[in-house]
């Protein structure tokens, strides 16, 4: 499989210089067809299949994630939680082990904006959009990989790792993370805080 998984990859690099456009437009559409109500095997193992692909490329992780935030709203991710139990009941390749995924991609992650990470803050917190729209079992899941990339972020700084994508990212963006602090919710804020703390000892080190 993982063979097959770099061949894709290579293509996909090959092709990104000319086609990024029309790639990035196919990424979108794939993730859209993998929400009808009788998903193919092929259409339900969309997701997993490009969080796949986005873990071994930077290129195409930095256009999912982009792509990402155009379609993110309250009802794609409740539609993606419902996704989770046909994910497992029909064995669909790397399930098991998805949050995990989800959490290394989110701290190797460290070009373009982060919008993303503000909006899966705001989806734990229950804020803006998704304040009263997004499912309880979506907030809970939100809330677990922050937690995870915390405690992550806290294991690669205090371990002396030089190079931490997202911290690097984060720390180009501080004025916009200080903003992100406008809120009522404690854990939120709390959240930011410890960033903020790990980017002042990564600075040190570095």
């Amino acid at each position: 499989k993982v063979p097959k998984l770099a061949s894709v990859v290579g293509i996909l690099g090959h092709l990104a210089g000319q086609h990024a456009a029309n790639i990035k437009k196919a990424l979108v559409n794939l993730m859209q067809e993998s929400f009808v109500a009788n998903p193919t095997r092929e259409q339900l193992a969309t997701v997993p299949f490009l969080l796949q692909l986005a873990s071994m490329s930077e290129l195409l992780l930095t256009a999912i994630v982009s792509e990402f935030n155009k379609i993110l709203s309250a009802d794609v991710l409740n539609k993606l939680s419902g996704l989770v139990s046909q994910w497992e009941a029909a064995k669909i390749p790397g399930t098991k082990d998805l949050m995990s995924l989800v959490v290394v991609l989110i701290l190797q992650y460290g070009t373009g904006d982060l919008k993303f990470l503000a909006h899966l803050l705001d989806v734990a917190a229950g804020e803006g959009e998704y304040a009263s729209s997004a499912l309880p079992v979506v907030q809970n899941a939100a809330g677990i990989i922050l937690d995870n990339v915390l405690m992550e972020l806290q294991h690669r700084v205090y371990a002396g790792a030089a190079d931490i994508p997202l911290l690097f990212s984060l720390e180009r963006k501080l004025p916009d993370l200080c903003l992100w602090m406008d809120t009522k919710s404690s854990s939120k804020t709390m959240w930011i805080w410890n960033v903020i703390s790990f980017i002042c000892i990564y600075s040190k080190e570095k």
